[in-house]
């Protein structure tokens, strides 16, 4: 049995129309029903896509990447078999997993059932995601918020906090990064990037040694300048830039004197001086 459960409040409001017809291409095209599309809390949502787990063979989650990751923190079945249909803004995880953007081309993936068994990471013993930030990026992802309530979507509601932080010089920290027992200390710290993917949203290519198979959490500390940082994420968009300093591991412990912001798949997790990260190797099946 194949389901497809979808998050009504993903990506830009302004495009329900068009995501509403993704939808209900894809649930005519495979004769599926459509779930979730009437839940009124992620609470809600997440309790269907549990039921859904124990029921299905397949699911289908349709959204942006914090819908995946509701998903992915659902208590789900861990036999269950995913598969993303991208309706996000960013969609930094449709880059992750090399999907088309285009529906038909979608239906054609699909239709191949390639399945992969995928490392996820653990933050705080936890909470289960595909990449995470401490710092920058993620205050980010709060200003992110703030900017969808004033009526910005899309890449504006990031490029513009981007921007206020490059030009008006975002206060830097200082870290110890614990990886497998040993410490690194590093300095002048914009941003800390822990992925399993390469990618930000919008193909963004930001932890371009991140590989999603290989058991390891792949940690780049973003401590160029600011007007190296302006190039690079211009670049970024096109190709691959070697990072200044970078580290992987299994098991990532990160303190701070000061509080930072942490997201996880693009989700603002609040503030903290220390944050753990863990391994999880091939924990999910996933068709890409």
């Amino acid at each position: 049995m194949i389901s497809l459960i979808a998050n009504p409040t993903a990506g830009n409001p302004k495009s329900f129309d068009r995501k509403k017809a993704i939808l209900n291409l894809v649930a005519k095209r495979l004769n599926i029903p459509i779930y979730g599309l009437d839940s009124k809390s992620k609470s809600e949502f997440q309790s269907i896509a549990q039921s859904l787990s124990f029921e299905s063979e397949i699911l289908i989650v349709a959204g942006g990447d914090g819908t995946f990751s509701d998903v992915l923190n659902a208590k789900i079945n861990p036999k269950i078999i995913l598969a993303y249909l991208p309706l996000g803004s960013g969609n930094a995880l449709r880059y992750g997993l090399h999907l088309p953007n285009s529906v038909e081309k979608w239906l054609t993936v699909f239709s191949r059932k390639q399945i992969q068994e995928l490392d996820l990471i653990l933050y705080n013993t936890t909470y289960r995601c595909c990449f995470s930030g401490f710092g920058f990026e993620a205050k980010v992802m709060q200003d992110r918020q703030v900017m969808r309530r004033k009526g910005y979507n899309g890449l504006l509601a990031y490029g513009i906090p981007i921007a206020k932080g490059i030009l008006f010089r975002e206060p830097r920290f200082s870290a110890t990064i614990e990886i497998d027992g040993e410490k690194k200390s590093v300095d002048n710290i914009l941003t800390i990037s822990l992925g399993k993917h390469p990618y930000y949203g919008y193909g963004i290519k930001a932890n371009p040694y991140a590989k999603w198979n290989d058991g390891l959490i792949h940690i780049r500390p973003i401590t160029e300048s600011s007007a190296s940082i302006s190039w690079r994420i211009l670049y970024a968009f096109y190709g691959t830039l070697t990072p200044k300093t970078y580290f992987s591991g299994k098991n990532v412990t990160i303190t701070t004197e000061s509080e930072q912001p942490i997201q996880c798949d693009g989700e603002f997790m609040g503030t903290a001086t220390t944050a753990t990260y863990t391994i999880l190797p091939k924990c999910i099946k996933i068709i890409m």
